[in-house]
């Protein structure tokens, strides 16, 4: 769970036990728009990639179109907006 925008310091957190259909990343409140594989365009927004048998999100909290935090899904594909609370 990710509340406040002190937790997006530039760094990158990595989950290990991330089940699809199960579990959900919680960003409500924040104002974020999941936006996909997209490049960010300004405001808050979180974007995902598949890299080596993982899902990467990066995500741009005050709009600059750069990663305020990097989570790093190990083992997990296919990752979309329902695994997400906006």
């Amino acid at each position: 769970m990710f509340r406040e925008r002190a937790d997006f310091d530039r760094s990158v957190d990595i989950v290990t036990d991330f089940a699809r259909g199960q579990d959900k990343l919680d960003f409500r409140g924040l104002g974020l728009a999941y936006i996909g594989k997209t490049g960010f365009s300004g405001g808050p927004q979180i974007r995902a990639d598949q890299q080596s048998g993982m899902t990467i999100l990066q995500i741009d909290i005050d709009g600059n179109k750069g990663f305020d935090l990097t989570i790093r899904l190990q083992g997990v594909t296919g990752f979309g907006a329902a695994d997400l609370l906006l």
